[in-house]
């Protein structure tokens, strides 16, 4: 429960389909109370090849929250990756949920199913027993599958118990349940002149591709062979002729689920298998045309709307995804997608979305596919904004409350990138129009083509970056190397030039360096390297360029003047602080000479000469310094 309403959260795939649309919206319109709301996890395929692709589809699985969620829905026909079932099983066990399970059978569950047995053995008998055919020819699904095994099964019972002989070999066929597989079961009993007196086809799209084979060839159906389907698509009251078929009613099916959802929630939660017929439409494919006539041209209008939105809306994501991947920062592809065609969406991603130091192809281990925080990155609802917020992950949306105040389905979908989650995104229709279920693959297409190219190509320019910094920077000190250094120095003395400014340049010189490497190692010689550069650096002017020559000695140089007594003094204050608590068995040391040039010919090498001159004349009077002690 969310904000006071039951939560009833659907796990199915492809909701631009017509199945899945129909079901969706039936279920929703008969839900058992005011205050139950539906809350639908899908992805854009069916799961079935396993590919990376899907598995990173299948992640949106995981935002399903089970101590929300009051009932667990689960479409188990149209998600094709049994594994993915199983564990939203398991973890809906784990919470004690209740789950109903649709059009597959599992342990535990309450199920219900469409009746396909019933309904195609209809279509069987209809076509034996009412028209008398007595050379029928199955054109059945893929082989070994259960939904077309099955169908088979039945076929072979209806005509043995009509008395006419049965030989699978002859009178089954296997279609694949596509259209060009069932054409071509077609094409060869006509080549072979085994043409049957009646095609009782699997399903429709092969009743279809059958039909119109027979027409094509110069037979007429149903005047010659009748032809049959099964599943109750539109396409076949579109067909000439119409297709005898047998309908699984979504309608049916959505309310006994409803039904079951409110005894759920009163308690009543007990392990049972419902069965809903399909109800057989009879129309010309053979020779009962009882369906009443469909309105063509409201028909054809729909289908012509929707082909050229399609094509509208596909260029327009095209161009979102062109303008995304070049940009330069999160916050234009956020305009970007703000600017776009988008509405009636939500979108989050994870954290390191906005990390281009983060590599787009690494998966991070986690438990949750999206980890425990999530970034709030764009509504169509809001004015666009550039604070990204973050929010747990369990909260779905920060404004979920707000959307679940309204009786619409929401849709959950994944983002990913190459099997990489990015993120996800909520779909808050606020209407069933066909045409916003459809369009949602071309949006996740979008989306994840956008931000995951953005994040390639942020990645590859930080890669870049990494790599010219590396060039340019010394590995031990993290200061400027020669070849670094040069463009720097041309920089600062034309900047002097135009300004007509003086140029400090400051060197300096590890004392005791071979000391320290002959007693304690050259590791020990690094450290003591490193800490004199960082040392100089901190100390040295905000704008300073600092470069290493190799070995101890160091140098910076500044776009104006640079006190040697008072960069001593903090260099010594810096290097007296380190040797207090380091712990080291030697003292951390440099010479100091800063040399001031107001020449607007300067070069680097006079630069170098002279500041050198004035570094040598500290390190002599040191060690004349130290002479003297040693004497005394």
């Amino acid at each position: 429960m969310i904000d006071g309403k039951k939560i009833i959260a659907l796990c199915i795939t492809k909701i631009n389909e017509d199945a899945s649309r129909k079901f969706i919206t039936a279920l929703n319109n008969s839900l058992p109370s005011e205050d139950c709301r539906l809350m639908v996890y899908a992805t854009c395929s069916e799961l079935f090849w396993n590919t990376p692709m899907e598995s990173g589809e299948s992640a949106v699985f995981d935002l399903l929250d089970f101590d929300a969620a009051d009932i667990i829905v689960i479409f188990v026909e149209k998600i094709k990756n049994k594994q993915v079932i199983n564990t939203i099983l398991s973890r809906a066990r784990a919470h004690g949920k209740p789950v109903i399970t649709v059009d597959g059978i599992y342990n535990g569950t309450i199920s219900a199913i469409f009746d396909y047995e019933a309904g195609f053995r209809s279509v069987v008998e209809h076509v034996i027993d009412v028209h008398k055919v007595k050379n029928p020819h199955m054109i059945a699904g893929i082989k070994g599958n259960d939904f077309s095994e099955q169908r088979v099964n039945v076929f072979a019972e209806v005509v043995k118990s009509r008395g006419i002989s049965f030989d699978r070999y002859k009178m089954v066929s296997y279609g694949d349940f596509w259209a060009d597989p069932a054409a071509k079961v077609t094409e060869m009993l006509i080549s072979e002149n085994r043409v049957p007196e009646a095609l009782i086809c699997a399903n429709d799209s092969m009743a279809l591709a059958a039909a119109n084979t027979l027409i094509s060839n110069g037979y007429k159906v149903p005047e010659d062979v009748i032809v049959t389907g099964f599943d109750g698509i539109d396409e076949i009251r579109m067909s000439s002729p119409k297709i005898t078929s047998c309908i699984c009613s979504y309608n049916k099916i959505a309310k006994k689920i409803s039904e079951i959802i409110g005894d759920c929630l009163n308690g009543g939660y007990k392990e049972e298998i419902f069965r809903i017929p399909a109800t057989l439409i009879l129309s010309e494919s053979c020779g009962c045309n009882k369906e009443k006539p469909i309105n063509a041209q409201r028909e054809l209008f729909e289908l012509s709307n929707r082909f050229y939105r399609y094509q509208d809306e596909e260029y327009s994501m095209y161009e979102l995804v062109a303008q995304t991947i070049s940009c330069t920062s999160i916050e234009d592809v956020s305009s970007i997608i703000s600017n776009s065609r988008l509405y009636d969406v939500d979108c989050a991603l994870t954290p390191e979305c906005l990390d281009e130091t983060v590599s787009p192809l690494s998966v991070i281990e986690r438990e949750n596919a999206y980890g425990e925080e999530m970034i709030d990155f764009f509504s169509s609802d809001e004015i666009r904004y550039t604070t990204y917020r973050r929010f747990p992950r369990k909260e779905i949306f920060p404004r979920l409350k707000e959307l679940l105040k309204y009786q619409k389905p929401l849709f959950l979908f994944g983002l990913n990138f190459l099997d990489v989650p990015l993120g996800y995104v909520c779909f808050h229709f606020h209407s069933y129009d066909v045409g916003s279920y459809c369009k949602v693959p071309q949006i996740i297409r979008a989306l994840n083509n956008a931000i995951g190219g953005y994040r390639n190509l942020r990645y590859h320019h930080y890669l870049q970056n990494r790599v010219e910094e590396m060039y340019k920077l010394d590995n031990l000190t993290g200061l400027y190397n020669r070849n670094g250094f040069n463009k720097e120095f041309e920089r600062i003395v034309k900047q002097a030039r135009e300004n007509g400014s003086v140029v400090s340049a400051a060197l300096v010189d590890l004392d005791g360096l071979k000391i320290i490497n002959d007693t304690y190692g050259h590791d020990e010689g690094d450290n003591a390297i490193k800490t004199a550069a960082d040392a100089f650096k901190t100390c040295c002017p905000e704008n300073a360029v600092c470069v290493r020559f190799g070995g101890d000695e160091m140098m910076a140089v500044y776009n104006g003047k640079i006190s040697e007594a008072t960069l001593r003094n903090d260099i010594n204050a810096c290097l007296s602080s380190y040797n207090a608590s380091s712990g080291k068995p030697y003292r951390v040391s440099v010479s100091v000479g800063v040399y001031i040039c107001d020449d607007p010919d300067m070069d680097f090498d006079e630069l170098v000469k002279e500041s050198d001159k004035l570094m040598y004349f500290e390190k002599r009077s040191k060690k004349s310094a130290k002479e003297k002690t040693l004497m005394s």
